[in-house]
């Protein structure tokens, strides 16, 4: 049993080292790859990419479900303040429940239109179609509800440009964005079918005509760990894996995707083309990476790390636990029906490296998790696990979560600085620590939440609250209140890990922290030297004590000698001695024997007598330390230390008087 709790300490503790060794890496990846897109983007002319005819038109397709709340003001920015040569924008309602179509109706005087399209993706049906009388470029469209996927799909169909964006209801889009996402296609027309952008968070913001005005930190608890969430995914993996051609995701708030790519590949997965996903855009990423691998077809995803739209985070624990379940719930459909890709050749980067990083730290992350979470403690408790091993596991899935969030905080303050205030930058670090102690749990029970629903086949989204306000009076209570819960739990948690801390520092002071790759190798080294002995003896009893008396014989023989010092200090001479002496020691330990080591130390005449006495038991205690340092199994209830102070010798050599004698008292066999 002791073998199997090794096992699973090692296998989590191993696993949460390599899931931040893997961060780390994409974080360098990324700092290397922003610096240089930020001194290739210092060439760009955007006023001249927006007077060049050259610049593709674009459609823009916003699917809106229950979106009465946003819909307005965010059809409004989307035709006001979007600087871009030539764009429409669809709008399709999902069979919605409130008033979402009737109130888009009515403030851009629609009507029915007449549009003839090729229904190149099969979907559910469209009942109208719809014109503003008021901007050409908006159209509405009403349909059957069929889900996000289904919705895009019908948006694909309509739309006349050679490049769509996929943009949520509730998304505010910086000005130039869509010049700043179209650049990679811009470089590179054949290769590029698709690229993405940062998705800031916008709570806490100020919005005036529904543009970010002024970037602040969010007021509630929860929005502002997920800023640093955001951070994070955003600047370390997305960024990193498009470097090397292995994106795997798009974000659905803020993409833009080549059509004629899109319905070669079957369009976004739903009930009505492929198989219904809640995924949808991690979906549609992964099937164009593979139809283009299989095909052999030259081909790039790109990503720009620039922030170029801004969405509302969730500010209540229902609706965020709706969301993180559905997100890694879409996660689990999309690698179980790609499974094929893992590990293959022909899918290159994606196949090999962001497929595999997907599936063991992010698939099965809650497990592991949940595994370490829970079983080591229980280990702990029932006296199963050392505490060095149970601190080591904290201390790592805490450090090295402290670590990742602070390098992603680091990475946006050196590059883009989109939080101008040292206040706002200061609450980047703090809450990126304090994210490890219950919001990282937390998301942790809602993404296994996910994993149930995927085996259970619930398919249902959740309900996403949307509001006027990004931060409303309502949601800063609750936010308040949820912060004092989240400040109790976190406290007694940095406390019990404080308390542990504490236990083992004790442990290192009083010698009891071993090796267990030491002590194995120990073990296996008795185990061969008795075999040794049982197979070469003549006879067994004679031979056995003949040999266990050489054992002893040998300590005797190494602390015979006396251990010199310095001269007024407790460094001393022979170290190699110590270790020699430690191994005997240990052996004898394992051979059960019963004994003491009395430690005695000496010294010159170099000062008073209460200095000199003092200096002794130094060195003896000096030796003890080394000795515990250098065992396995020695711990201080086999030392017996004195300090004899001065001690007069005759003659010149005073070194003779600085010194520790060890001598093997009490000893006998069990």
């Amino acid at each position: 049993m002791e073998k199997v709790i090794f096992i699973i300490s090692i296998v989590v503790i191993t696993y949460f080292i390599l899931i931040n060794l893997g961060y780390i890496l994409l974080f360098i990846t990324s700092y290397r790859g922003i610096l240089k897109y930020k001194r290739r983007t210092k060439l760009y002319n955007y006023i001249n990419m927006y007077q060049s005819n050259q610049t593709p038109p674009i459609s823009l397709l916003v699917p809106a479900y229950n979106e009465e709340a946003v819909i307005i003001k965010n059809i409004n920015a989307f035709l006001n303040n979007l600087n871009y040569p030539e764009y429409e924008i669809i709008v399709i309602n999902d069979g919605s429940k409130d008033e979402t179509l009737k109130k888009v109706l009515q403030e851009f005087k629609c009507e029915v239109y007449s549009y003839p399209y090729r229904k190149d993706i099969n979907t559910k049906s469209v009942k109208r179609i719809y014109r503003s009388k008021i901007n050409n470029n908006l159209i509405v469209v009403d349909k059957e509800n069929g889900g996000k996927a289904d919705a895009l799909n019908v948006g694909i169909n309509i739309s006349k440009y050679p490049y769509f964006g996929s943009i949520d209801a509730d998304t505010i889009l910086e000005r130039d964005s869509y010049l700043k996402v179209i650049t990679p296609i811009l470089s590179d027309p054949k290769r590029v079918i698709a690229t993405g952008g940062i998705v800031g968070v916008v709570n806490g913001c100020k919005i005036s005509g529904n543009r970010v005005e002024e970037i602040n930190f969010p007021k509630t608890i929860l929005a502002k760990f997920q800023v640093v969430e955001y951070l994070r995914a955003f600047m370390f993996g997305r960024y990193a894996w498009a470097l090397i051609n292995a994106l795997p995701i798009i974000s659905g708030a803020f993409g833009l995707f080549k059509k004629s790519a899109v319905i070669l590949v079957g369009g976004y997965s739903s009930e009505t083309t492929l198989k219904s996903t809640v995924g949808e855009d991690m979906e549609l990423v992964i099937r164009l990476h593979k139809y283009f691998r299989d095909n052999k077809i030259e081909y790039k995803i790109s990503f720009v790390p620039e922030p170029l739209s801004w969405t509302e985070v969730p500010e209540d624990i229902e609706t965020l636990k709706n969301q993180r379940s559905r997100w890694h719930r879409g996660l689990i459909e999309t690698l179980a029906s790609n499974k094929d890709m893992f590990f293959k050749k022909r899918y290159g980067t994606i196949g090999f490296l962001s497929f595999p990083y997907y599936y063991i730290f992010e698939l099965l992350a809650p497990i592991i998790e949940l595994m370490g979470y829970l079983l080591l403690p229980y280990f702990y408790i029932s006296g199963m696990l050392d505490r060095n091993v149970f601190v080591l596991f904290f201390s790592l899935s805490i450090l090295l979560g402290v670590l990742i969030s602070g390098f992603a905080v680091f990475l946006e303050m050196m590059t883009f600085r989109r939080y101008k205030k040292f206040k706002d930058n200061s609450k980047l670090f703090f809450y990126g620590i304090l994210e490890n102690f219950g919001y990282r749990q937390m998301l942790l029970l809602f993404k296994l939440n996910g994993f149930f629903q995927y085996i259970l086949k619930q398919q249902h989204w959740g309900i996403m609250k949307r509001k006027e306000g990004v931060a409303t009076k309502r949601h800063i209570q609750k936010g308040k209140k949820m912060k004092v819960y989240l400040i109790i739990f976190m406290s007694a948690f940095i406390i019990l890990y404080t308390i542990s801390i504490c236990f083992v520092v004790n442990d290192f002071r009083t010698g009891k922290i071993r090796s267990k790759i030491e002590r194995e190798k120990l073990i296996k080294l008795r185990k061969k030297e008795k075999t040794k002995i049982e197979e070469n003896s003549i006879n067994k009893n004679i031979k056995n004590k003949k040999i266990k008396n050489e054992k002893f014989e040998t300590l005797k023989e190494l602390i015979k000698k006396p251990i010199y010092f310095k001269k007024d200090s407790v460094e001393f001479l022979e170290k190699d001695r110590l270790s020699k002496i430690a191994k005997e020691i240990d052996l004898l330990i394992l051979k059960k024997e019963k004994f003491k080591i009395k430690i005695t130390g000496y010294a010159d005449k170099t000062g008073n007598r209460d200095y000199n006495l003092k200096l002794s038991l130094k060195r003896a205690e000096k030796i003890g330390r080394e000795l515990l340092l250098k065992s396995v199994y020695l711990t201080n209830k086999y030392f017996i230390l004195t300090g004899k102070g001065e001690e007069n010798i005759t003659g010149d050599n005073r070194t003779l008087s600085r010194r520790v004698e060890l001598e093997v008292v009490e000893y006998k066999k069990n």
